[in-house]
């Protein structure tokens, strides 16, 4: 089984990402105090095995290892994920499911 952390770079903070996560400003699963974030910034979400970022029209965007997403991307352990002024390293351990295939990269779709 696959596990999911995000980890805050500036405090180490850990998160553990187990279901749909919302990140937001002042709504959300995952409350960020900062006042780059929009209210309801950006969305991870578990699929097939893989982490996967979506930023949810936000004012100031979502960015992984310093590129802004558009709409979603799945995520590789050691990303940098920034929203507004504040990023996380993502952390992925465990195996892919049986049959499972290793995305980088903007989602299918996307």
């Amino acid at each position: 089984m696959r596990r999911f952390v995000l980890v805050n770079v500036a405090t180490g903070e850990r998160t553990e990402v187990e279901q749909d996560l919302t990140i937001g400003r002042r709504d959300g699963d995952l409350v960020v105090d900062d006042a780059e974030v929009s209210q309801t910034h950006a969305q991870l979400r578990i699929d097939a095995g893989e982490l996967e970022l979506t930023d949810l029209e936000s004012r100031n965007g979502s960015f992984v290892d310093g590129r802004r997403v558009s709409g979603s991307h799945f995520l590789l352990d050691g990303q940098i994920v920034r929203l507004g002024q504040t990023q996380w390293k993502v952390e992925i351990t465990g195996d892919l499911p049986s049959g499972g295939t290793r995305v980088a990269g903007p989602a299918h779709g996307a």
